[in-house]
C-alpha cells in the first residue's frame, strides 16, 4: 500500500529538520520516478480513496502489509465517522455557521489519536518516508496532544 502524500505535506518546519525533509523529498522522488505529488494524483488511473474506506482499509489484512488496526470500538467507529462529517462540511464549505462544540470534541480526537497512533507505530508502509527524528516530533505532538486531551475529556 502506497501512501500519496509525501511527508513535507504537512510539515512544519522545526529548526535543523530542513535536511530531514530534504531527504524525505528525496526518498519520494525515486519511488515516484521523480514525481511530484500533484503528477502522481493528476494520473486517471490513480484516484485517492475516501476517508471512511481508508478507515476500513487498515483494518483489513488485504490491505495492510503488517499489521491491521485491531483496536476498534464503537466509540471508535463513531468518533471517526464525526471526524469525516466535520471533514466534509469544511472541505466542501457548505453555508454553515460554524462553531465549536467543546462538549464531545475531545473524546472524537481522543479516538482519532488511537489511530494515528496505530499508524506511527505499527504500520512501516505508512511511516517508511519519515526520519527518525521526524517520527520523534510525531511521538511527542501525539504524546502531547493525548495528554490535553484527557485533561479535558
Amino acid at each position: 500500500m502506497s501512501i500519496l502524500h509525501p511527508p513535507w505535506s504537512y510539515a512544519r518546519e522545526y529548526g535543523g529538520y530542513a535536511r530531514e525533509y530534504s531527504l524525505s523529498i528525496i526518498r519520494w522522488k525515486k519511488e515516484y520516478n521523480g514525481k511530484t505529488a500533484y503528477e502522481v494524483l493528476a494520473d486517471p488511473d490513480k484516484k485517492l480513496v475516501d476517508f471512511l474506506e481508508l478507515f476500513k482499509r487498515i483494518q483489513s489484512k488485504q490491505y495492510m502489509q503488517t499489521n491491521e488496526f485491531r483496536g476498534v470500538t464503537d466509540s471508535i467507529n463513531s468518533s471517526i465517522e464525526e471526524l469525516n462529517r466535520m471533514r466534509n462540511q469544511f472541505i466542501h464549505y457548505l453555508p454553515l455557521g460554524w462553531s465549536i462544540e467543546t462538549q464531545g470534541i475531545a473524546q472524537v480526537l481522543l479516538d482519532s489519536l488511537s489511530v494515528i497512533t496505530f499508524l506511527t507505530n505499527d504500520c512501516p508502509e505508512a511511516t517508511k518516508y519519515y526520519s527518525d527524528s521526524e517520527m520523534l516530533v510525531i511521538e511527542e505532538s501525539v504524546a502531547a496532544c493525548n495528554s490535553i486531551l484527557i485533561r479535558i475529556a
